[in-house]
This record gives structure tokens, C-alpha cells and sequence, in this order.
């Protein structure tokens, strides 16, 4: 990660990132990356910064962050099913339009995303997860 981190802030990924708003965390930092009128912006984002012992609960803790900020897409990164769960039991606490699970790898062909906020409003997810699910 600290490569991934280290390449990406700089100037020549302003592209790719464009749009997009981009949180990584490496260790116990977190660092948003973004970019404003054509130039890559990285800022520190110490209210982030976190001592879990597992990488799925960050992914939550950081979702969380995130859709009191931004109402979109928010697409949630993992590779193994606890995850997913965490993410699947968390969804209805946020806001924003549509979460989503990516899980697999490029250069396998495994890569996937599933809606999470379609699969909540359309399996009945009560009698399965704790959890209250409200109209989602």
C-alpha cells in the first residue's frame, strides 16, 4: 500500500482520479486524494486515522466517514466475504444512493461489484442478518 500510495500522489494520476474522490489508508493514516480544477489534492484526513486490528472494519469506519460527506456511489473494496457482510448488515445506517462491493482481480478475469442496496431492498435479508433495516 505504501507504494500505491506513493504513486498515486503524483501529478500524473490527476486524470484518472478526476471526478472521483479516493481515501486510502496505509497503516494507521488515511489520506484523501482528489482533483481540483485538473490538479491532483492530497490532504491528510486525521479524523480517519485508526488503530483497527482488521481491514474490514476500516472499510465500514471510513464508508461511514464518507457518506456524511458525499450522497453518490460509494463503492466498498474487499476479497473475502467478511466484508461484504459488514457492509451488507451496515447499509441501511447510510445515505448515500447506492453502495457497492468489489471483490476479485483483474488480471484473473474475477473481478465483480454487486449493489448492496439492491440486494437489501430486494432479498429479505430480516429473518437472515441483526439488524434493523428500515425501507432499504
Amino acid at each position: 500500500m505504501h507504494f500505491l500510495l506513493n504513486e498515486y500522489e503524483s501529478a500524473q494520476y490527476s486524470e484518472v482520479i478526476e471526478k472521483k474522490i479516493l481515501y486510502l489508508s496505509v497503516d494507521n493514516k488515511c489520506k484523501k486524494l482528489l482533483c481540483v480544477d485538473g490538479t491532483l489534492k492530497v490532504e491528510n484526513i486525521s479524523s480517519l486515522y485508526g488503530y483497527h486490528l482488521k481491514a474490514e472494519t476500516r472499510v465500514m469506519f471510513h464508508t461511514r466517514h464518507i457518506d456524511n460527506e458525499y450522497l453518490g456511489n460509494i463503492v466498498g473494496r474487499g476479497n473475502d466475504t467478511d466484508t461484504f457482510v459488514i457492509l451488507l448488515i451496515n447499509v441501511h445506517q447510510l445515505k448515500c444512493s447506492h453502495l457497492w462491493y468489489e471483490c476479485g482481480l483483474d488480471h484473473e478475469n474475477s473481478r465483480s461489484f454487486y449493489d448492496i442496496t439492491r440486494l437489501v431492498a430486494e432479498i429479505p435479508f430480516k429473518r437472515a442478518l441483526p439488524g434493523d433495516y428500515g425501507s432499504r
